[in-house]
């Protein structure tokens, strides 16, 4: 075994335990956090709340013009 993926404890975590990769995802509910893997096979915790932070503005749409 090389690694160990698992969900829903309310903190995610990436861990090595002996020889073994263990990562746990949290949840998605209370914690917004997700694992994903970069391209070079890394795996990082994706955490929504620092996402939106660095997310641009979006401006709302604009009204429609009067005919």
């Amino acid at each position: 075994v090389d690694g160990v993926v698992c969900g829903h404890i309310h903190h995610a975590a990436i861990r090595r335990i002996a020889s073994i990769d263990y990562m746990n995802s949290g949840d998605f509910v209370e914690s917004c956090t997700a694992i994903a893997e970069r391209a070079d096979g890394t795996f990082e915790i994706l955490r929504w709340q620092a996402i939106l932070a660095q997310a641009p503005e979006i401006a709302p749409a604009p009204e429609p013009a009067a005919a």
